[in-house]
């Protein structure tokens, strides 16, 4: 459920934009230029999950895993080379927490360590959509050809994700749950916002269509997702605690621009 200071930023970011689309709409914009809509796939690495607990039982350490978005923009023209975007779209990220138990750590000791590194410990687990809008500035440097930079905010919302989860291995003739967890990844089914920032280059093509490449960084202040661990061996205190992670990210974008 959105509270009332979520929905008193939400309804001063509409009246920024509809400010801002109404100066898009002047007439002296018109005369210049138009607007046009486009296509924006970004790949990237997100910043990695924090970890709050005891690490060194388990060698626990974070690494850096795969952001995907994908977004339908317009963008509307302002003035001094200004224009406004606002857009449609989605992403998907996750997080990795690998740990590395040893054989010793069992009584009687296994006859091997076990560990997780590799696609075994990331968990593309942060699925949500997107409400961009962003303020780009464009220099023209030759015909067909400019540079941008933008600046700008997204209002996301994340699918319901509630995870449950056991690791277990074989030993004393049975499987034994060793690691166990929980984890929510849609901030606890509330909106937040993302901050970011984006430069590069556009070139635009004989018939008039627009390609860009650009790089992009993306910060966000909340915990999308949060969970709990717990190492249970045999004969051993549980050893647990807590991770969090933001999806904040740095990547690359191409855009297609349906300029006219």
């Amino acid at each position: 459920m959105i509270n009332i200071r979520n929905a008193g930023s939400i309804l001063r970011a509409a009246g920024i934009l509809t400010l801002l689309i109404t100066l898009a709409s002047s007439p002296a914009n018109a005369q210049r230029d138009r607007w046009h809509m486009g296509f924006t796939a970004t790949a990237g690495l997100a910043a990695k999950a924090d970890i709050n607990g005891d690490k060194r039982p388990f060698g626990l350490y974070s690494r850096r895993v795969g952001a995907f978005e994908g977004t339908f923009n317009a963008y509307l023209p302002l003035t001094g080379g200004f224009w406004i975007t606002v857009g449609l779209g989605a992403g998907v990220t996750g997080h990795s927490i690998i740990y590395n138990v040893p054989k010793e750590a069992f009584t009687p000791p296994m006859n091997y360590d076990l560990t997780n590194l590799g696609a075994g410990s990331r968990e593309m687990d942060l699925v949500y959509a997107k409400l961009p809008v962003e303020v780009e500035k464009r220099w023209m440097v030759k015909h067909r050809r400019h540079w941008h930079v933008a600046a700008g905010v997204s209002l996301l919302y994340a699918s319901p994700i509630d995870v449950s989860m056991a690791e277990s291995v074989w030993y004393n003739n049975g499987y034994y749950i060793f690691k166990s967890g929980e984890w929510n990844s849609d901030n606890h089914r509330k909106p937040w916002m993302t901050y970011h920032l984006s430069g590069g280059h556009t070139w635009k093509f004989r018939y008039g269509h627009s390609i860009r490449a650009s790089l992009k960084g993306t910060l966000s202040f909340t915990d999308a997702t949060t969970g709990t661990y717990r190492f249970t061996l045999p004969d051993k205190p549980v050893e647990g605690g807590t991770f969090s992670f933001t999806g904040s990210y740095l990547g690359v974008s191409v855009s297609y621009l349906f300029t006219r």
